[in-house]
């Protein structure tokens, strides 16, 4: 959110996205609250609460992928000693493209059939376009 607000200078964009700014600090606050509240009970006594722990995927439990625009995002204190976190300075996406299959044309107005899935304009559409360009 912090990142698409300083991307655009419009300004009721601006104002969304300064409201979902408030509201992930909020939910952070709640998060804080709730594990504070969990350990006070002695229910939890670490942050990540453990009930799934055997379910979670545990190829990705100890990673952090590099999402950042500077080359420092592995600084941080979690990156270093026997506990460290280990953080992805190359992600690869994980799965294949798309397969969603079309949707009915009747159910939206902005689908149109002389498109194709990726938006590219073809048939009699692309003929139009490549006259007139």
């Amino acid at each position: 959110t912090a990142r698409l607000y300083n991307m655009t200078d419009d300004p009721g964009v601006k104002e969304m996205l300064k409201f979902n700014l408030a509201r992930d600090t909020v939910h952070q606050k709640q998060w804080l609250r709730a594990i504070e509240e969990l350990q006070a009970d002695g229910l939890e006594t670490d942050i990540a609460p453990s009930a799934l722990l055997d379910e979670e995927d545990q190829t990705h439990n100890n990673t952090i992928w590099h999402l950042s625009d500077g080359p420092d995002g592995n600084k941080g204190a979690w990156s270093t000693g026997e506990d460290r976190i280990e953080y992805l300075m190359d992600p690869k996406p994980l799965g294949g493209p798309g397969s969603a299959p079309k949707p009915d044309p009747e159910l939206y107005a902005t689908y149109s059939p002389t498109q194709d899935a990726m938006g590219t304009v073809k048939g009699k559409a692309q003929s139009a376009v490549n006259k007139l360009t």
